[in-house]
């Protein structure tokens, strides 16, 4: 997360979703860190954008980490808000 974006007032947090899996190596090494494509990225912010609310719950661990810089786990969940009107007959 840029340094710039901890100071706002809404103090933003950097997380890390929890349970969603990459497919496409970051380094072209043998190491294990993945990235998404930008397709995929475009892709998660149309997702995120359709849903008028997004909540966030943080997943619990036994590792504690003493450091802010660490991203948090969280869990998504989308909630879309529909107005029904009946009908007159």
């Amino acid at each position: 997360m840029p340094k710039e974006m901890a100071y706002h007032p809404w103090q933003a947090i950097m997380v890390s979703l929890c349970g969603v899996g990459m497919r496409q190596p970051l380094r072209r090494s043998k190491q294990t860190k993945v990235t998404w494509t930008e397709g995929e990225c475009v892709s998660f912010r149309q997702l995120l954008s359709a849903f008028p609310l997004l909540k966030t719950r943080t997943v619990k661990s036994s590792i504690v980490h003493n450091d802010y810089r660490r991203a948090i786990q969280v869990s998504f969940f989308f909630f879309s808000i529909f107005l029904h009107f009946g009908r007159a007959s």
